[in-house]
């Protein structure tokens, strides 16, 4: 939802290229090559490329360069086919894997002909983006970790179950007689217990005392912080002021 609130917002606004003027603000430059790629370029590809860097810290567009070698048709890559990596001239490269789908070749582009989207990035290097669920899933691990228990409480909820006790402790003899018991009242014969036994309910725990209405908040507060994103933007209203 957070990378859908990115790419969705940013697809969906204007695109030009503006210079600075001298006198203060931004002014359109219209005409130019550069320029009509940006504007031609859909709304799905520019969606697609922003939605990779939200959510993978990534997003390539590759730059097909018309006959006078300005910018034409601008070209949204997956990037889960992309590479980086040097030339012998220790020029940065931009290598794409073949697409058998898409009958695409693999393909070396040079980094002036790739727009590379970086959506955060670390003082490790400045060649890649980073992804925020690197830094998201250290502190949602114990939330997914309870959402697997929670979910076999659920199924344990969901079977009714009982035991019985007794006063003293049961022969063999006694034993195989009980189950011999429940299983005719299986058939729709009545069980008798007798010598101080009694049959009890499993207690069943109160869904309001596993607290999953404050779990999965604590989910939803830890990706809106992550992206930043306002919880109120994710279907979250608790703790919003108006």
């Amino acid at each position: 939802r957070c990378c859908t609130l990115f790419s969705d917002s940013a697809g969906s606004q204007k695109w030009s290229i503006t210079q600075s003027s001298p006198q203060g603000g931004t002014m359109a430059i219209n005409g130019t090559d550069a320029g009509n790629a940006i504007r031609e370029w859909s709304y799905t590809d520019r969606e697609q490329w922003i939605f990779s860097a939200a959510l993978l810290g990534n997003g390539y567009c590759v730059i097909n360069r018309n006959e006078r070698g300005g910018a034409g048709e601008l070209e949204t890559v997956a990037p889960w086919r992309v590479c980086l990596e040097w030339s012998d001239s220790q020029r940065l490269l931009y290598r794409i894997a073949e697409d058998e789908n898409e009958q695409q070749p693999e393909r070396v582009i040079p980094a002036s002909d790739m727009l590379h989207l970086k959506f955060r990035q670390t003082g490790r290097h400045s060649l890649l983006g980073v992804s925020p669920l690197t830094q998201l899933a250290p502190a949602i691990a114990p939330y997914f970790s309870i959402r697997e228990g929670l979910s076999s409480i659920f199924q344990y909820i969901t079977v009714a179950g009982t035991y019985f006790t007794a006063d003293e402790p049961l022969k063999l003899e006694q034993t195989n007689q009980i189950r011999s018991a429940i299983e005719e009242r299986e058939s729709g014969r009545p069980v008798v217990l007798g010598g101080g036994m009694q049959m009890r309910e499993v207690p069943v725990p109160r869904l309001d005392n596993l607290q999953t209405l404050e779990l999965s908040r604590y989910g939803v507060e830890e990706v809106a912080r992550c992206w930043g994103v306002p919880t109120s933007m994710l279907s979250q209203s608790e703790g919003v002021n108006y």
